[in-house]
Formats: C-alpha cells, structure tokens, sequence
C-alpha cells in the first residue's frame, strides 16, 4: 500500500484551509442537479475506468470507501486517481456492518470507535482526504446512529424505496433551500437499471428536479457492463449524465452540500 506521509500532511492541511475559507458549508446551492454516489472498495479500479467518461459530461460524484486501511496497491491507486480527478471519496464503515443491528449489540460508541472512525482517520492519515459524509451499508441507520454520526459528518446516505414512479415520490427529492437541514439524504437505487426505467423513471424525475428547484440522490455500486445484482452499466449511466447535461443540471458531491452539521461534542 502507499504511504506519502509529507504530502498527505500537505493535503490535510490544505484541506483544513479549505474547509474554513472556502468552503463553510452554509452557502445555499442555487440550482437544481443531482447526487451521484457509488459504494465499496472492491469497484474502486472500475469506478476509475469511468473517470473520462464522467469528464465528458463535466460530472462529479461521490465514492464510498469500505475498510480503506486495506486496500490493495490496485485499489489505493484507483482512489487516487479519483481523488485527483475531483471526485468526493465518502465513508462506507470498516466492516460494512449493519449500523443498527451493531448499536442494538455493542451501543452507539462501539459502532463509531470500530466501524466509523478508523475508516475516517485512515482517509485523512494515509490518503490526505477529508469526507464529509458516510453512507449507511445495506441502508439500515436510524435516530440513534444518525445523532452518532452528526458528530464526524455533513451528511449521511441512505436509501428509500416506494411504489409510486420517482418523480411522484417526494421524499426523493430535497429543495434547494432546505438542504443544509437534511442529515440523513434517502437516495434512489441505479443498480440494474435498464433504458426504459431511465426513460420512465429517471427522466421524468430529472425534469422534475429542474422545474422545482431541488436535488435528488441516486446510488450505485459496480460500474460493469455485466454483473449479478449491484451494478449499472456504462451506457445506462451515461444515459443519465447525458440527459443531466441537457437539461443544464449540476453534478454536484457530498462535499458541496451546505450542511448545519458536524455537531462536536
């Protein structure tokens, strides 16, 4: 694994400056645009493939990072390589446990002194990065992990399920003036999607979004133009960047949303 422990201290420095005179984290956002995000360490070299593809359409998104203290070369590599590219690495746990079951068992300082901090302080340690926001493995958080994690981050990631189409389901979406007063974002599943649930679903979701001023989140894993179950392939995902683009929405990243929140104790 790689370890560049000067230039990692540079980073995290400048990511402090930049984090009080830049980026204070009340702005309000000013237009409409959606949240792309991507979980698991083991799709980090094929998150990085993707890199040209997400600059032919001016996206950014964030990728959450399982267990970051052991990467493989290949991984840590990729990591970088998104980084470097202006991609937002996010937190994903250590273990990828379930966040409630865990607090049910062993309470709610365990859960962040074995599955959230050392993720967190690897990223800031090793790789010069600063997450601000952590996404909940298999969706599953509640008030009391929320409270625990309003501690470390700006943001959390969860994911939502409806019956109803996605531009009907409100939850979904966040308006813009609301988002500094969202923690917990429910975010919408891309994984096995196919061109006509784009068509059916996203686009009209994206129309949406423009026409009311909000955001809305979607989630992912594998980027893969085959697999079994957690993927989406290259062209469907472009599908979505390309429509994004037309309609003039913003890319935006975890990073970028303004936030009331790490509550230090």
């Amino acid at each position: 694994m790689m370890r560049c422990p000067l230039l990692c201290l540079g980073l995290i420095l400048c990511s402090a400056l930049g984090w009080s005179a830049e980026n204070e984290k009340n702005t309000p956002l000013t237009e409409p645009g959606i949240v792309l995000s991507f979980d698991d360490s083991g799709n980090l070299p094929l998150w990085a493939e993707q890199i040209e593809l997400f600059q032919k359409y001016g996206a950014r998104a964030t990728f959450f990072v399982t267990n970051p203290a052991e990467l493989s070369d290949t991984e840590a590599a990729a990591l970088k390589k998104l980084a470097d590219s202006g991609m937002a690495i996010g937190v994903h746990g250590v273990h990828h446990v379930a966040s409630v079951d865990y607090v049910n068992e062993h309470g709610t300082e365990a859960f962040l002194a074995d599955e959230v901090r050392p993720a967190l302080e690897t990223l800031r340690n090793v790789y010069g990065l600063n997450p601000t926001s952590f996404a909940y493995p298999y969706s599953q958080g509640d008030a009391r992990t929320d409270a625990a994690l309003q501690t470390l981050f700006c943001h959390v990631r969860t994911g939502y399920s409806s019956g109803k189409p996605l531009a009907e389901s409100d939850p979904f979406f966040i308006p813009l003036e609301t988002v500094d007063q969202v923690f917990t974002m429910g975010a919408w599943s891309c994984d096995m999607a196919t061109e006509k649930i784009v068509e059916t679903q996203v686009y009209p979701a994206l129309e949406r979004l423009k026409e009311r001023s909000e955001i809305i989140v979607f989630l992912a894993h594998k980027i893969s133009p085959e697999g079994q179950q957690y993927f989406i392939k290259p062209d469907i995902l472009e599908m979505i960047l390309k429509r994004c683009s037309e309609l003039g929405l913003r890319f935006y990243t975890f990073d970028d949303l303004p936030s009331r929140w790490p509550e230090q104790n």
